[in-house]
């Protein structure tokens, strides 16, 4: 009689705050994890493409991408390093092998300065050619929940259009 279905409705409640939690603290993690950057639209092809995530440095995620330049097999590392008086930027590089990212031995493709909302994760917007970098710049794109497959599938939806 009663008793069981209050005793059932207090189930259903339970177990769906337990599913609610759990979404939470994945999406948060997500974002302080993301594994994926794409980037888009850079003047240098091989830089285009999806960078994966590869341990961190300096507290923030540290991304790379294999790619061919100048006819060798490279890997391009996306990283963000302090640059002088406490300011930090992202930086697209080839990163020499046993060599820390940040030093003037990378060879720099473009930097962007970090974005104060997001400032462990590299900025959509805001790139700049560095000393090897070509025109345009790129534009990137995190890739940490569902919600950016479907901007993404958007927006090449109405390229096409």
């Amino acid at each position: 009689g009663e008793n069981t279905r209050s005793y059932n409705d207090m189930q259903g409640v339970q177990d769906s705050e337990d599913d609610d939690d759990d979404d939470d603290s994945r999406m948060y993690e997500d974002a302080q994890r993301c594994d994926k950057i794409v980037v888009d639209g850079a003047g240098l092809d091989v830089i285009n493409g999806v960078f994966e995530r590869q341990g961190s440095f300096e507290g923030a995620g540290k991304f790379v991408k294999k790619g061919v330049w100048n006819g060798t097999e490279e890997t391009f590392s996306m990283f963000r390093c302090n640059v002088s008086n406490n300011t930090k930027h992202w930086y697209i590089s080839i990163v020499p092998k046993g060599v820390q990212p940040g030093t003037n031995t990378d060879i720099d493709f473009y930097s962007a300065p970090v974005s104060r909302h997001t400032p462990d994760l590299p900025p959509s917007a805001g790139w700049t050619k560095a000393n090897e970098g070509v025109p345009p710049c790129p534009v990137i794109q995190i890739k940490d929940d569902e919600e950016s497959d479907d901007l993404q599938r958007g927006r090449v939806l109405s390229k096409n259009t």
